[in-house]
């Protein structure tokens, strides 16, 4: 039985957009009520039993590695900032599995990750990507789909709704030969956006409460929401 146990949470990034609010704090170590914004993303993970958690680390490290350094997390330090892109190359190279589950370290989406997880392997998709529906999704890019299969990433643009992509992937070693030679890059624009036709890349629909604490005023609203969680 095909099975998944090993997710990457990227958490290198500057998140200029919330330096208003955290200051020189990580965006992923943003206190949310009485924990860190990253610890639900971990706890979610752990209650799937997805236990074997990989952090790719770059701005402030220092900060997460004294943060969680009585925990059996696992660090990817970056020396420089390599992009989302980079990031992951780097994982593949660190972390020997044919499939790994990779997420945002800034958003959460509330989703079954068992359920995920099985219709990756079931579809035989070289990336899954974790998906939801949403009303004016001036924010973020979007998918154009056909039935699960994912034909076109489109740019943040003004639409009245559309399927945004949440950031969560489940990637297969098979993408490593489209990886460039360069070390920093985009995964959404270098990988998903200019190799569409040559991946299987299927989705998956969910309507999960989905939040990315990238402004302040979501940051806001991701400290009431896990108040009542």
């Amino acid at each position: 039985m095909d099975s998944l146990n090993t997710a990457v949470i990227l958490a290198g990034g500057l998140g200029t957009r919330l330096k208003s609010v955290s200051g020189d704090t990580p965006k992923p170590l943003m206190p949310i009520n009485n924990k860190v914004f990253l610890d639900y993303l971990i706890d979610n993970l752990r209650k799937h039993n997805i236990n074997d958690i990989y952090l790719c680390i770059s701005y402030n490290f220092e900060k997460f590695t004294y943060y969680y350094k009585n925990n059996d997390l696992k660090f990817i330090i970056e020396d420089n900032p390599l992009g989302t892109g980079g990031a992951i190359k780097l994982a593949f190279q660190e972390v020997n599995q044919k499939n790994i589950l990779v997420l945002n370290g800034d958003t959460f989406f509330d989703i079954n990750f068992n359920d995920f997880i099985k219709n990756h392997f079931k579809s035989k998709a070289d990336i899954s990507l974790a998906t939801k529906k949403m009303e004016k999704p001036y924010r973020y890019g979007t998918v154009d789909v056909n039935g699960n299969r994912v034909l076109k990433f489109n740019e943040k643009k003004e639409i009245d709704k559309g399927i945004i992509n949440c950031g969560i992937y489940i990637l297969n070693s098979n993408i490593n030969k489209f990886f460039p030679k360069e070390d920093k890059f985009s995964f959404e624009k270098d990988i998903l956006e200019k190799h569409t036709s040559e991946l299987n890349i299927v989705q998956q629909l969910s309507d999960g409460y989905f939040i990315d604490i990238g402004i302040p005023e979501d940051y806001v609203r991701a400290t009431e929401y896990f108040k009542i969680k």
